[in-house]
């Protein structure tokens, strides 16, 4: 069979008119792989369409994983990744009428959804097409010049998990140990006891009051002079 170069919808026809499967697979790896590296905005923004909510910094590999497992259950994900990859393939333009464009969506979302059936059936069909489609996309990635996303990679997510979890645990042991810190709290002994605090003899000695008022003449401190009988 010739496999016509940037042709998708003839050889996405005729790999599924052959009963190719591996060829179709290929197909289907390509495209998705150029969505991802290429225009991978509008796939983060149909996520988000169809209610997967994801951070735009996932890594690719995040992301063909979170692709593969919703493509099972989510109809709507599907059609929308068949609607971008005819649109990236020229079947939908703004010279192609609404019932053109239909039809090519239609076509390439049955077939895509049957496809994956097939991709998705078991683990093994799905870690080969993954594998497959993770190859395609490094590729690709490696060539691409331009494209700078702001990826949080597994390694860099682990770095900051550790640093946050030692900031917390640094602070929580001050909290725990404020008082000793400070010297407010009791000192333990290695075996649990108390320390005694040394008693300190807080009371004062009482000075000795003198009376600042001037004694009045003739009076010696407070004793009044007796008059002398006669």
């Amino acid at each position: 069979m010739m496999f016509l170069e940037h042709d998708f919808y003839s050889n996405f026809s005729q790999s599924l008119q052959s009963g190719d499967a591996r060829l179709t697979n290929d197909i289907i790896a390509d495209e998705l792989s150029e969505l991802i590296v290429h225009d991978y905005e509008k796939v983060f923004d149909l996520l988000s369409k169809v209610g997967i909510n994801v951070s735009k910094k996932i890594s690719d590999e995040q992301l063909v994983n979170i692709l593969l497992e919703k493509i099972k259950t989510n109809e709507k994900l599907v059609r929308g990744l068949s609607f971008l990859i005819s649109e990236k393939n020229g079947l939908i333009n703004s010279n192609t009428d609404d019932k053109s464009g239909k039809k090519y969506v239609d076509y390439v979302n049955k077939n895509l959804s049957s496809s994956f059936d097939k991709i998705l059936k078991n683990d093994n069909e799905t870690k080969k097409f993954r594998t497959e489609l993770m190859n395609r996309i490094k590729s690709k990635d490696s060539k691409v010049a331009e494209r700078r996303r702001n990826v949080e990679t597994p390694s860099k997510f682990w770095r900051n998990a550790i640093i946050i979890t030692g900031v917390s645990v640094t602070v929580y042991l001050i909290w725990k140990n404020w008082g000793k810190i400070s010297g407010n709290a009791p000192l333990t002994a290695s075996n649990g006891t108390t320390i005694p605090e040394a008693v300190i003899d807080t009371t004062a000695k009482q000075s000795p009051s003198v009376s600042m008022t001037p004694t009045t003449l003739g009076q010696t401190g407070t004793t009044n002079a007796q008059p002398k009988t006669p």
